[in-house]
Parts: C-alpha cells; structure tokens; sequence
C-alpha cells in the first residue's frame, strides 16, 4: 500500500488504512504515474474495499476460538465496533481465513506490479 501510494506522488504517514484507500481513490494520475496504472491501481483499490471490514476485524480484534457444536470457529471481536454494551463477532473457519488471506495476498501481488 506505501509503495502505491508513493508511485501515486500521494504521502503516507501513520494514517489508518482505510484512509490510505481514500488517498488512493482521490489521487490522480501523473508523470511517474501514467493513466494506465493509475486506472490498473483503482480497479484494485475497488477490490480492497470489499473485504476491508474483515480486515480491520483481524487486525483489531481480539482473537478468541468458539466453540458451535463440534465445530471450532476463530473469533473476532472489534471494540471499535461494539455500541451500547453491545458485541459484534465475527466468525471464520480455518478455509474462510485462508480465502480472505488468498484474496489479500493476490491484490497486494497485483498493486506491487502495477
């Protein structure tokens, strides 16, 4: 994300990454730049979007395993998203957090090349 960021001749400091994506989305293109790749990084950026509340989630939450049944699922739980005593989970199996992690790992690959 920094590195396309820095090709975009857009900043990063120690913004959230959600706003490195708004920085993305609202950068245009330039000399270094060119309208390709800058039109190659923003179909990328919308394919972050999708799965940017999972990953904040992951990144924020506090991992705990439940147990349903005889299944074990990983949880997680954002603070930053619990209203009036309120907890909101999320839950994966072991495949689910492989798919977001294969999906993750494929935009990054694609935005290194662009």
């Amino acid at each position: 994300m920094i590195l396309a960021l820095a090709k975009s001749g857009s900043k990063s400091g120690g913004e959230p990454f959600g706003k490195k994506i708004e920085t993305l989305k609202k950068s245009k293109p330039t000399a270094t730049f060119n309208s390709a790749a800058h039109g190659a990084m923003t179909r990328l950026v919308t394919e972050i979007e999708p799965i940017l509340d999972v990953r904040n989630d992951l990144v924020h939450a506090r991992l705990q395993i439940a147990k349903i049944g005889e299944d074990q699922r990983a949880c997680f739980i954002n603070a930053r998203h619990c209203e009036s005593g309120t907890q909101t989970a999320r839950l994966f199996s072991l495949e689910s957090l492989r798919e977001v992690t294969r999906k993750a790992s494929q935009i990054a690959e694609k935005l290194r090349a662009v």
